[in-house]
Order: structure tokens, then sequence, then C-alpha cells
């Protein structure tokens, strides 16, 4: 299991962004930064906030790894409190759609 500043690490170079630039960004230190880059602490909630919103990614993501359903696009279909007959009948009924002639379409 990764750890936050793991995390964070990865973020930072999926972005391309180096430690300094990060740490203007959150607008705090570089030594500050520095540490929750190497895990020696971790940031206040606030901050936390701040890179959450700064990656766009959830709190859960950050602290746990684990994505948060509330992570999931506009256009996904949430299925994650769909009972499973739900589910099967928005699998069909969006099949249903494509499949509909191009006259039947509003």
């Amino acid at each position: 299991m990764t750890r936050f500043y793991e995390r964070l690490r990865t973020l930072l170079k999926d972005k391309g962004i180096t430690g300094k630039e990060f740490a203007e960004i959150m607008e705090v230190t570089t030594a500050k930064a520095g540490r929750w880059l190497t895990g020696v602490t971790d940031p206040s909630f606030d901050e936390l906030i701040k890179i959450c919103k700064f990656f766009n990614v959830s709190s859960d993501y950050m602290l746990t790894g684990k994505l948060s359903k509330y992570e999931l696009g506009e256009n996904d279909i949430k299925f994650l409190a769909l009972t499973d007959e739900e589910k099967e009948y928005l699998i069909n009924f969006k099949q249903f759609c494509v499949q509909m002639p191009a006259s039947m379409k509003v």
C-alpha cells in the first residue's frame, strides 16, 4: 500500500512539476513541501484540501489510496449505489438508445 507522500510524488511527476514549483503553488516553503514529499510530516487539513483541489483528487485518495465514488466523471453512470437489476436496466436502455433509428431520436 502506498503512503500519502508516495501518492503526492506520483501526482507531481504525472504533472511534470518540481518540488520547488509545488511549494510555490501551495504557497509554502520548499522545506515544508520537501517534508511532505519525504513523509517526514503531513500537511494540515487546510493544506490537504488545497492539494486535493490542485490535483483534482479526493482526500480519500490522498489519505488511503482508494478512489472515492465522488471521483466519477459527470458522464459516468454511477453504479455504486444501484442494485444489480437497476444496473442491468441502465445498460440495456443505453444499448437501446444507441441502436435506435435516427428518425426516432429527438
